[in-house]
Order: structure tokens, then sequence, then C-alpha cells
């Protein structure tokens, strides 16, 4: 398994540089970083774009994928960072946005062949997703609008069942910032 961290956005509705706001002593991404390696994602690549020159610093030993089009939505960092898995090895892809840092890795990824998969808490959907290499292609050709989602909406997506809240969290605005530190502190303050 490979991940991808996408750290390239404005960071807009936040109002302040969300991979770098701290989470327990850690910036975000670097909390999204170790929350991949401790779901045995080994290789991480961290798509930046957007205020490149603070994150960089962060990343430590990351493989850093430049997202010159970043400005242009999400979606477009999420195709640089697939394009860049299919120039090196590993059958999945883990992907998720920075601002996720209390995200889990089901081990269940690891074996993936004929479909997608997402963490699922209370049946819900959340993030990573998880992307066999043979679907890679499907997401790189979709050229119809609504991003991720409308480019995975026809493939097949497994769902698999969490007891981590942490998976539904991510951080738009200000008061999502603070659900995340509250859970952070009640659940997670020793990872």
């Amino acid at each position: 398994m490979r991940g991808i961290i996408l750290a390239a956005g404005y960071s807009s509705r936040m109002g302040a540089f969300k991979p770098l706001l701290d989470l327990g002593g850690k910036p975000v991404i670097r909390r999204t970083i170790d929350a991949l390696r401790r779901g045995g994602v080994a290789e991480i690549a961290v798509v930046t774009g957007y205020k490149r020159e603070l994150l960089l610093p962060e990343i430590g030993d990351c493989r850093e994928v430049f997202n010159a089009d970043f400005h242009s939505g999400m979606f477009s960092s999420v195709c640089a960072g697939l394009a860049d898995f299919l120039l090196g090895s590993g059958n999945i892809a883990v992907i998720t946005p920075a601002d996720c840092p209390l995200i889990s890795v089901p081990a269940e990824f690891s074996d993936l062949r004929d479909s997608l998969a997402v963490p699922t808490y209370n049946n819900e959907r959340g993030h990573p997703l998880a992307v066999p290499r043979s679907f890679l292609g499907d997401i790189l050709k979709f050229e119809g609008g609504g991003g991720l989602r409308a480019a995975i909406a026809t493939l097949p997506i497994s769902e698999i069942a969490t007891d981590n809240p942490g998976v539904l969290l991510d951080m738009d605005y200000p008061e999502d910032a603070e659900r995340l530190r509250v859970l952070w502190r009640e659940r997670y303050n020793n990872a």
C-alpha cells in the first residue's frame, strides 16, 4: 500500500492553513502521516500546491508531488497523486485529505482486488479511500464534474466497519477543528 495525502488546497473555509494547524503538539499533516503509518502504509506521497514552501519542512521523508494545477480543485490533486502512484510500485493507493488526522487504515485494505474500499463508522462512509491499481485508469480518465465522488460513483466500493469515529472527521471550518481537538484529547492523546 502507498499513501496519498492531499495537501494542496487553499483552506479557504478554515481561514488558516489546515495542514499546519496544531493537534496535540504536532501539525495536522504530521498526525495524518502518523495515522497512515500506524495502518501499515510505509510509502507516502504528499500532494502539495498552495503554501508548498511552508509544508515541505513538515512532510519528513514522505515523497512530495507538486500539483501546479492545485487552483482547479481537489480532484486535480487526486489525479496528480494517482499519476505519481502509477510510476512506482504498490497495488493499493490509500487516499486521504490532509485534514483527516484521526483516520485509521483497515487491515482489509491490503487484500483488495475487485473493489475500492472505505472505512465506515455507524454506517457512514469516511476516509481514507483505498483504490486498487486496476481502478486507477477509471479515475484518471474521468472528465465530468463532481470530483472524486463522481469519478468513483459507478465503481464497486466495499465498506469496512470500524469503531473509529475519526474516519468521519475533517476540518473544513474552525468548529470542525475544535471537534477534532476534543476527540483527540478524549481518545487519541497517547498516539
